[in-house]
C-alpha cells in the first residue's frame, strides 16, 4: 500500500516549514519538482493556524517520496501511516485517493488517482489546490478518523478559502468557449440543446484543469441568452 509499508519509522515528520523545505530539497532532485512541492507545502502549514484537532505534517520516505499527513500526536512518526493524504514522487507525480475523479489526466492506481509527472506539472495551481483539498477532506472524512475542518464543508470544498487567503479561481466561461462549441456541434448535422453545449462546455473545461463553481450552469445559460443576441 502506498501509504502503509516502509522499513522505518517517520522520525522526520515535521510541521516546521524550514525543515520541511529541507526535506524536499533533500529528496526532490528536479528543481521544478521542488519549487512546486514546496510551495503546495507552504500552502497547506497555512493551514496549521486554524486546524484545532491536528497539524498537517510532511516527511519523506526511503522510496524518494515526499508526504503529507495530518497528525494528532504520533500519526505522522509511526512506521504505519494511515493518514497521509498526499504522495509527490516520480518527478511530480501526485499521488492521493479521491472523490471527484471525472478528469482525463487522473489515473487509476489501485485504490488510489494520480496525476503523472508532466500532467501535474501542466496544471494550473487551481486545479491542484482542488485535487489536493478534495484528498484531505476525503482523507479526514474517513470514519477511522471522523474530523472536521474549517477547510470543508460536508463533502464538498468551500468556495474561497478566506480564512487562509488563498481564493480558488473558479473558472468562467467566455463568448469564445461558447462560440467553439456551438460551431463544433452545427457541424455536427445534429439538433443539439443548450443542455448538450453546456455539457460540452464542462468536459472541455475539466479536461483543461479548469475548477468549477457550483453555480457555474445557471451563471453560463445567462451569458449564453446575452451571447446569442
Amino acid at each position: 500500500m502506498l501509504n502503509t509499508i516502509d522499513s522505518k519509522a517517520n522520525n522526520n515528520a515535521t510541521d516546521n516549514l524550514e525543515e520541511a523545505e529541507k526535506i524536499i530539497n533533500d529528496v526532490l532532485k528536479d528543481r521544478e519538482a521542488k519549487d512546486k512541492t514546496i510551495k503546495i507545502c507552504q500552502w497547506l502549514f497555512e493551514f496549521n493556524e486554524q486546524e484545532k484537532t491536528h497539524k498537517l505534517k510532511c516527511f519523506s520516505r526511503n522510496d524518494h517520496s515526499i508526504r503529507f499527513c495530518f497528525d494528532r500526536g504520533e500519526d505522522c512518526t509511526k512506521q504505519k501511516t494511515p493518514t497521509v493524504f498526499l504522495t509527490i514522487k516520480d518527478g511530480f507525480t501526485l499521488i492521493f485517493r479521491l472523490t471527484k475523479t471525472n478528469y482525463p489526466y487522473l489515473k487509476q492506481d489501485g485504490e488510489y488517482h494520480k496525476i503523472g509527472n508532466k500532467d501535474a506539472r501542466n496544471l494550473q495551481n487551481d486545479a491542484l489546490k482542488n485535487h489536493i483539498l478534495d484528498a484531505y477532506c476525503t482523507k479526514l472524512k474517513n470514519p477511522k478518523f471522523n474530523l472536521t475542518s474549517v477547510y470543508c464543508k460536508e463533502t464538498k470544498i468551500i468556495k474561497t478559502i478566506e480564512l487562509n487567503d488563498i481564493p480558488i479561481n473558479y473558472y468562467t466561461f467566455q463568448k469564445e468557449d461558447f462560440e467553439k462549441v456551438y460551431r463544433e456541434t452545427v457541424q455536427l448535422g445534429v439538433s443539439v440543446s443548450i443542455d448538450d453545449i453546456l455539457n460540452k462546455m464542462k468536459q472541455n473545461a475539466i479536461q483543461a484543469g479548469h475548477v468549477l463553481s457550483d453555480d457555474w450552469r445557471q451563471v453560463t445559460e445567462q451569458n449564453m441568452k446575452r451571447w446569442s443576441k
